[in-house]
This record gives structure tokens, C-alpha cells and sequence, in this order.
């Protein structure tokens, strides 16, 4: 899967919000610290129709090294989870019907397999 870049990113909001370089990355890094700032005191950020991320801690415990069999303590970890919006989604699911439909069609020649055109 191909990603984007952070030079991407800041060339396309310079397009598309008719912003300088250097205010594209300030936009960035404002939206990275306010990112920052709520996640780390455990509150949710929404970013509006793009989703939301979601701080929670993961479990600690007792693990083993697998060479000495010594039982070693693992710390709980932050972990973050992202759900997309239904915003973002389904224009996405859309395009992805509407692709799977088109490769579908040409499998079948033209044909639904029932006979039919």
C-alpha cells in the first residue's frame, strides 16, 4: 500500500487552502501538538470527517524469555485506535462496489451467467 507523504500533505493543503509553505507545516504541527496534548491526558481527539483516535492503556503483565525461561515484567503501553467516520467511509465503499462491479463484469464477458446480457 502506497503512503503519502508529510511533503505531499503540505503541498496539497498549499493548493487546496491557498496557504504558504510555512504555514501548511504550521497547521500540521498545531494539529500534531493539539493531537498531543489531549490524547496524552486520555481524552479522544475527533478530527471531523476523517474519524476519531481513541487513547487507551494496554494490559501489563508477566511474559517470559523464550532462551532463559526468566519471567520478565511487561508494562501496560498506551496504545491508540482510530475508527474512521461514516463521512470518509463511504464515499470509499462506494468507489470500492463500483470497482469490484467493473472487475466483475469483465470476468464474465459481458454476462451475468444466468443468460442474461
Amino acid at each position: 500500500m502506497e503512503k503519502t507523504s508529510k511533503p505531499q500533505l503540505v503541498a496539497y493543503l498549499r493548493e487546496r487552502a491557498h496557504l504558504t509553505e510555512e504555514q501548511a507545516l504550521m497547521t500540521l504541527k498545531a494539529l500534531y501538538l493539539f493531537s498531543l496534548e489531549h490524547l496524552e491526558k486520555g481524552v479522544g481527539v475527533v478530527l471531523p470527517d476523517i474519524g476519531q483516535i481513541k487513547p487507551s492503556m494496554g494490559k501489563g503483565g508477566v511474559g517470559r524469555n523464550f532462551r532463559t525461561g526468566e519471567a520478565t515484567v511487561i508494562e501496560p503501553k498506551l496504545k491508540l485506535t482510530f475508527s474512521a467516520s461514516k463521512a470518509l467511509k463511504e464515499p470509499l465503499d462506494a468507489a470500492q462496489r463500483k470497482a469490484a462491479k467493473q472487475r466483475d463484469a469483465k470476468s464474465q464477458d459481458g454476462t451475468t451467467g444466468d443468460g442474461r446480457a
